[in-house]
């Protein structure tokens, strides 16, 4: 899909067909899937293995815009379009189809059903929908999806807000950077705490910093704020779907996995849709951002309340 970008008319039925069909497929390889892979094999040290493993994401925001942006200004959109859509093929590809194993796989000739209910110790999908701590899992990590995303899509009009001229190429210089450190850094910091201390109110950490970026990209009086503003929230988006997938495997076991941390992990990208959506309609609305962001706080602070009266983990760290 990356690569028919590049067939591109000018039609937009021809783009919202295309564009649509690149995002569902794109949900195909999200992170439940390298979440699953990780926590199977993993469990004394899972929290930082997360950490590790997901860094991908903010090392693919560093190194792939630069690689775009020199094919985009040598070349124009059309090749630089062929240009991703190749570096999937030839790296992503072969190193999820040649190295990414299940830890099962000694016992391949029995069913996906016998390997679920003789091996793999677990919630069953109704089970864990059924529990409070699903549900509580599923309206925080929708309300910190919406949250973060609304501060991050909003970040150039932001600095408009604050009288920045040239706001585009400010965040790009100054912003993205920050926010891109912040997110590979919060990987691991995130995955250190959840191994160190085996309490679900780590997750507390994770909202709290996002909070604290936030109010600097609205509250900054200067460059220097806005740059703690971003990569405190960078910290906060680097940690949320690892904590989500820690949770994931603490509360309801590895029987059904995947299953579960997909029912967490799809109001979280719900929760993208919406967030951006409904701040840049309350800045119409109301002229400026006060409202929006004061709804992104308290979002950040229920969220909070919900992780705080999260109870002990049902499947714990196996003993060291």
């Amino acid at each position: 899909m990356l690569m028919l970008m590049s067939t591109l008319s000018g039609s937009p039925v021809q783009f919202f067909i295309y564009t649509q069909l690149m995002s569902g497929f794109a949900m195909f390889q999200s992170p439940p899937l390298y979440a699953k892979a990780i926590s199977a094999w993993m469990d004394k040290d899972r929290g930082i293995g997360l950490g590790v493993g997901m860094t991908g994401n903010a090392l693919g925001a560093v190194i792939v815009p630069p690689i775009a942006g020199y094919f985009l200004a040598q070349y124009g959109w059309r090749d630089m379009r062929l240009v991703n859509g190749a570096l999937v093929i030839l790296i992503a590809f072969p190193a999820i189809y040649f190295f990414i194993k299940e830890p099962f796989a000694p016992l391949a000739k029995q069913s996906a059903d016998q390997r679920s209910a003789n091996n793999v110790p677990g919630h069953s999908v109704r089970e864990g929908v059924g529990t409070p701590t699903f549900w509580m899992l599923v309206v925080s990590f929708f309300l910190l999806g919406a949250a973060t995303t609304a501060a991050l899509s909003n970040m150039v009009p932001l600095l408009r807000d604050h009288g920045f001229e040239g706001a585009q190429a400010a965040a790009a210089s100054i912003l993205l950077p920050a926010l891109g450190v912040g997110q590979f850094v919060g990987r691991f910091i995130s995955g250190f705490l959840l191994d160190r201390y085996q309490t679900a109110k780590i997750g507390v950490v994770v909202i709290f910093l996002s909070f604290l970026g936030v109010g600097g990209l609205y509250f900054g009086a200067g460059v220097p704020v806005f740059v703690a503003g971003a990569f405190f929230l960078g910290l906060g988006l680097g940690a949320d779907l690892e904590v989500a997938a820690y949770y994931a495997g603490r509360f309801f076991g590895m029987k059904n996995f995947g299953a579960l941390y997909s029912l967490i992990f799809g109001p979280f990208i719900i929760g993208n849709g919406v967030g951006g959506f409904l701040m840049g309609k309350s800045r119409d609305v109301f002229g400026n951002y006060d409202n929006g962001v004061l709804g992104v706080e308290i979002a950040f602070v229920v969220a909070c309340a919900l992780i705080m009266v999260l109870p002990p983990y049902v499947y714990k760290r196996a003993k060291r």
